[in-house]
């Protein structure tokens, strides 16, 4: 059983460099049909990840949820005019920041500074934004921000820690800032592993290309301050629709304070793509022809050039589903060579476009959507047309009369 399907697989390999070039210019245009292909379902996989990831995230919903941008100073007027407002729930504030010495933060003792080595990367947030999202806890608990202030005030400063230092420090740990005798630093608690939070990605609403919509926590450390926001956008939860919320503060607002609700900025991330998406839908169309026409044609002359080989294998042992298989395989082998040529050109395209729009370093997302949702998917739909396009020859083949093998040419 070993030899012969060690045979047949010789076979359908010799069939297929035998024919070199007609199996060149086959896996050539089925490697452009697969990058036309794998770039347009990618682009609909990205664009329906993204809302469908920041959905994922927050404990509000997204119709609730805007984003605050400020030009100028007016930080305190504005949220004086925002949290008053009777359906005001939440002033969330996210600052990714890239590695720092913890050194340079915290005076650590000589054990945990061990633990503790290096750049360590930070975020920096508010107590509001736990309103909007809570990564689940190992450990320890969230604080409102009416008990943050009661319990904490501006002499300490609250820090969640990922799960990669978890064994560093525990719960309730303090530490002495290191720049303030006055300023202690304490331990709220641990996260679990691959817990996220929102990124302030998100507010960059210029750039509709940039797909990260979180920060994963892992090998960070969340220090979170009392008080409401402190930079010039943020996050803005209400306990009604953002829209209605918006409309019913505008006349109090500075006109140097622009809200933007989620589901605009949403809105335009896909309306702004709109015609590529579909482009890519229509060219989806025409390369699924194209690809099963040529297939199709190769296929017939290739079984009709191989029509009297075919009859020798049936003499000497041979069965119709052993050339059927042959057939098959031979199709499947200059499949597997186009799919991993268009993927590894489609990849390296793709992320380098991405990687041009990327803020910070995370391409999480893009390897998310690319690797673990755009290529199975594509793979599966390539490799269907493959099978659509050669069952009416395969069909022809297995029912032709042995004698009739021979005598064609």
């Amino acid at each position: 059983m070993i030899r012969k399907i060690y045979m047949i697989l010789s076979l359908a390999t010799d069939f297929l460099i035998k024919h070199a070039i007609r199996s060149f210019i086959l896996v050539g245009v089925m490697a452009f049909c697969i990058i036309t292909m794998i770039s347009g379902i990618y682009l609909n996989v990205s664009k329906n990840r993204y809302r469908s990831r920041i959905n994922a995230l927050v404990d509000v919903p997204t119709d609730n949820l805007s984003i605050v941008t400020i030009r100028g100073q007016s930080f305190g007027t504005t949220y004086d005019i925002l949290s008053e407002h009777k359906g005001f729930l939440a002033a969330g504030e996210v600052n990714d920041s890239e590695g720092y010495d913890i050194h340079d933060w915290i005076g650590l003792s000589d054990t945990l500074a061990q633990k503790y080595s290096g750049n360590i990367k930070q975020v920096q947030c508010n107590y509001d934004i736990f309103q909007m999202c809570k990564p689940e806890l190992f450990d320890g608990k969230y604080y409102e921000t009416n008990e943050a202030e009661e319990l904490f005030g501006e002499k300490r400063i609250g820090i969640y820690i990922g799960a990669d230092y978890r064994g560093a420090a525990p719960l309730g740990t303090a530490f002495k800032y290191k720049w303030n005798d006055q300023l202690e630093i304490v331990v709220l608690g641990h996260l679990k592993k691959g817990e996220k939070l929102l990124s302030d990605v998100i507010m960059d609403q210029t750039n509709s290309e940039q797909n990260k919509t979180d920060i994963v926590l892992d090998d960070k450390i969340i220090f979170v301050r009392v008080g409401e926001p402190s930079i010039n956008y943020y996050f803005l939860a209400s306990e009604i629709r953002a829209d209605e919320f918006r409309d019913s503060v505008r006349d109090d607002l500075d006109p140097n304070v622009s809200i933007v609700t989620m589901e605009e900025l949403l809105s335009y991330r896909e309306k702004r793509n709109e015609d590529m998406y579909d482009l890519y839908n229509r060219l989806f169309v025409l390369i699924i022809s194209v690809a099963v026409c040529m297939i199709f044609s190769f296929q017939i002359i290739a079984i009709n050039e191989n029509n009297k080989t075919y009859g020798i294998f049936l003499t000497n042992g041979y069965k119709k589903k052993d050339i059927a298989a042959i057939v098959i395989i031979e199709n499947i082998l200059k499949y597997l060579l186009a799919f991993s040529i268009a993927m590894f050109i489609a990849y390296f395209r793709h992320y380098v476009k991405y990687k041009e729009n990327l803020i910070g370093g995370d391409i999480n997302a893009f390897n998310d959507d690319f690797i673990t949702y755009t290529i199975p998917l594509c793979f599966i739909i390539g490799l269907t047309v493959v099978f659509l396009a050669i069952i009416i020859p395969l069909i022809r083949l297995t029912k032709r009369p042995v004698g009739q093998y021979l005598r064609d040419k």
